[in-house]
Formats: C-alpha cells, sequence, structure tokens
C-alpha cells in the first residue's frame, strides 16, 4: 500500500522528524488507504509533546485544537495535519472522557488505546504500514473488533459503541462476535453520552449508503437513547432512499413528532424547517405554476432543495423545470412596508397586505408592478 500524502503535509512530518522526533500517519487515514479509499484528512501520532511540537513547528501556523489532549492542527498550504503526543490508557471518567492525560513513550502503547483494530493502523514512509493488533488482517475479512477486551473499550468510552455501527453501517462490514455482544452488555451506557455526539454520528450514518441502518441499532440496542423505536416499514423506505440526510430524517421521523424529537436533538432550526418542508410535502400536491413559486418563495427560490422536496413526495419536477428554465419566479415583491405607511395603512394590517400581495404575485407574476400592486390594495384593503 502507498499513502500518497500531499507535500504540504510531507513538509510538516520531516520538519517534526528533523529535530529528532517520531511521527507516524495514524487512524482513518490510513484505514482508508489500505482499503484504496480517497483519503480526505490525516493525523498523525508523535513522542513529542505540544510543547515541543510547538518549538519544532513554530514556522507553520497552529491552532491548539485539543492541547489539553495532547493535539495541535498544523496548517500548511491550505493543508492541515492533526498531530497528537503519543497516549496510554487512562482512567476515564462518566464512561466517555479521560480523567486525565496519561503520555506515552511507545506508538504501539498509543495504538493499543483505540478503538477498533481497522482504526490502529500506523505507517511511515520509509517503513510502510506498521500493524500491532490485526487490523489488515480484519479489514480483509470485513469484521469491526475491539482491541483487547470488547467490554472494558465500551467502558471506557461508551460513544464507540455507536462508532462500531457507524463503521459496520459505512463500509458493510460485520461486528465481531465479543464485540457486538459487548455493544449489547455496555449499551445502557450510551445515556452518558452527550445527545450531540449520539446524533453526529446517527448523521454520519444517515448519509451513508443505506443497509438497513434502525436494524444494527435495534440489535444492539441503542435506539432507545435516540428516543426512536425500531420500525421494519421505516427501515425498508431508508433503504431505498437517496443517501441525502434531510430526506432519510424525514423519512426516518414520518411517524414520529418530528419537530419534538428533532429538537431534543438540538438540530438547527434551519435542518427543523427543512425537514418538516419535506414531510410536509409528502401529503400534498403540487400541480401548477403558483404551487410551485409558492413552495420556491417559501425557500427562498432554491431549486435543488425544492427539487428534492418533490422527489422524495414521488411527485412530477417537470414545472419545476419550467419554472427554473425561464426563470418565471417572484424574486422580491414590488412595494413594500413604506409604500403602505404612504398610503396611509399602519400596525399589523401592512404584514397581512404585503402576504396578500405576494399571493396575488405568485398567481401571477405580472401583477408584481408597483402600480397594480397600489391598485389591487386600494380595491381590496
Amino acid at each position: 500500500m502507498q499513502l500518497r500524502i500531499p507535500q504540504a503535509i510531507q513538509e510538516i512530518m520531516h520538519t517534526l522528524e528533523s529535530h529528532g522526533y517520531e511521527a507516524f500517519y495514524v487512524g482513518g487515514c490510513v484505514r482508508d488507504a489500505y482499503m484504496g479509499r480517497e483519503v480526505h484528512d490525516y493525523d498523525a501520532a508523535t513522542n513529542a509533546t505540544p510543547i515541543e511540537m510547538k518549538q519544532a513547528l513554530h514556522a507553520f501556523r497552529i491552532i491548539e485544537t485539543g492541547i489539553q489532549h495532547g493535539t495541535l492542527t498544523i496548517l500548511h498550504q491550505n493543508h492541515t495535519l492533526e498531530i497528537t503526543t503519543y497516549r496510554t490508557n487512562e482512567i476515564y471518567q462518566d464512561h466517555r472522557k479521560p480523567a486525565s492525560i496519561q503520555y506515552a513513550k511507545t506508538l504501539k502503547e498509543d495504538l493499543s488505546r483505540r478503538d477498533f483494530t481497522m482504526n490502529a493502523l500506523a505507517y511511515h514512509e520509509a517503513i510502510g504500514i506498521i500493524d500491532e493488533f490485526g487490523g489488515r488482517e480484519d479489514i480483509d475479512a470485513k469484521l469491526i473488533r475491539c482491541i483487547h477486551d470488547p467490554e472494558k473499550r465500551f467502558e471506557e468510552d461508551a460513544l464507540r459503541i455507536l462508532r462500531g455501527i457507524r463503521f459496520a453501517h459505512r463500509f458493510h462490514f460485520e461486528i465481531e462476535e465479543k464485540t457486538k455482544k459487548a455493544m449489547i452488555q455496555k449499551s445502557f451506557l450510551l445515556a452518558n453520552v452527550s445527545i450531540e455526539r449520539c446524533r453526529d454520528e446517527l448523521f454520519a450514518m444517515l448519509s451513508d449508503p443505506p443497509c438497513y441502518l434502525l436494524s444494527q441499532l435495534d440489535q444492539i440496542h441503542a435506539l432507545t437513547r435516540l428516543g426512536l423505536s425500531y420500525d421494519p416499514q421505516i427501515d425498508e423506505q431508508l433503504n431505498h432512499s437517496l443517501p441525502d440526510l434531510e430526506i432519510r430524517l424525514a423519512i426516518l421521523l414520518s411517524h414520529q413528532d418530528a419537530l419534538n424529537v428533532l429538537q431534543q436533538w438540538k438540530c438547527s432550526k434551519k435542518m427543523i424547517h427543512r425537514v418538516s418542508a419535506i414531510q410536509e410535502a409528502c401529503t400534498r400536491i403540487y400541480s401548477s405554476a403558483y404551487e410551485i413559486r409558492k413552495l420556491l418563495w417559501q425557500h427562498n427560490n432554491d431549486f435543488d432543495f425544492v427539487r428534492k422536496i418533490l422527489m422524495t413526495a414521488h411527485q412530477s419536477t417537470e414545472l419545476l423545470d419550467q419554472i427554473q428554465k425561464k426563470h418565471d419566479i417572484l424574486e422580491s415583491l414590488a412595494v413594500n412596508g413604506h409604500d403602505l405607511k404612504a398610503l396611509g395603512y399602519e400596525g399589523k394590517s401592512i404584514k397581512a397586505i404585503l402576504k396578500a400581495c405576494i399571493e396575488y404575485c405568485l398567481e401571477d407574476l405580472k401583477h408584481n408592478q408597483k402600480d397594480i400592486l397600489i391598485e389591487y390594495i386600494k380595491k381590496t384593503f
């Protein structure tokens, strides 16, 4: 295997080594390269402490991303490299975070504390792959296996349970029997993991190709932490849907109070709005240019999102395509609140009148002229 490393990243590593320190690529970048997948992010491990790294790499831009955990992010020529000092097995608190950071002396010690064998690979240009725990063998066998005692690994950090499911889902791997048994036995520890971290793992899974996700989560008793229950019909729909997070959330929560669940997951207002819009579309039929223009107006004339809405609702996009081709949309209203005040209107009536004007123009865009709208307002209000 040859890890194709950007020149800028190599320069950072070589600089660190030129000061007498060890430096190895570790984790996901090595795993993905071995699997023949595209590598996007690079992580490294070193025997240099954060202070020593800062001294050796002072010529580069340094961000103290997680310096309390021994991690620095180095920026160079539009590339980033996260470098972490070797760490040993630590004492964890709340089944999530180390109570204190203990630096290790060797790469093997550092690799031994990691979650799964597939993530404990390291690489050096002069040596090749360093595989202390059978990671390549497990990857070849398509297995997710914990390093050492799986129960202890999940007791240390319960989020690893969801991470294991995510890797199995993403790569279409099986979970090794002892590891799976430990996931089930320790699933109650997910209560110690913040809902945001659990949500992020779920979202990553929903963005991947389909693979009966709910069934996998149900098998290890992980749905409860997310406020979800197993529904084979929903799982089947997810399995045949586009790998789009918003679409899949709309499907996942179609039989639940989506607003309440998304708020409990602390999602953004934008995401809640968009998922709700997709769900609403599945209960309506958009069969006229007016209805399509109105939908576009409600979503800031975002053609891609409206197309997503229609496709999810299994409705034709022909009218939308015609409107896009002709740019037949309402971009802004020809009158505003100041115009209405000049006509003598005030207070809440202004908002209601502007809303009526928008509807009037969406029915026929030719109405969107100031003189026509003022005439309409005088006659109607």
